[in-house]
């Protein structure tokens, strides 16, 4: 499926071995890849397992990280985060 994805999006991927889930997307910038963050370019990547601090717009607070590129999109699950509090995000994005 052929989409415009943004930041913040929730979307069902789905790899080559039939394993789904859910990520939201973030932007990934030369200066994040300074910091540590593990992507070998910018972009749009996609993150799920909120386990760490943070309000859940930041890559920082997410413990799993998917070049998006490599995946077969399935469904938006939702269009952005607004109204989510920080339990509901956490759920989704086991």
């Amino acid at each position: 499926m052929i989409m415009e994805l943004k930041p913040y999006m929730i979307i069902h991927i789905k790899d080559d071995d039939g394993i789904d889930r859910n990520v939201i997307i973030l932007p990934v910038t030369k200066k994040d890849i300074k910091r540590g963050i593990n992507a070998s370019h910018t972009g749009l990547f996609g993150f799920r397992g909120f386990w760490y601090k943070g309000n859940g717009t930041k890559w920082k607070s997410y413990g799993k990280i998917y070049d998006i590129s490599d995946y077969n999109i399935i469904d938006i699950v939702r269009q952005d985060i607004c109204g989510l509090n920080k339990k509901q995000l956490k759920e989704l994005l086991k």
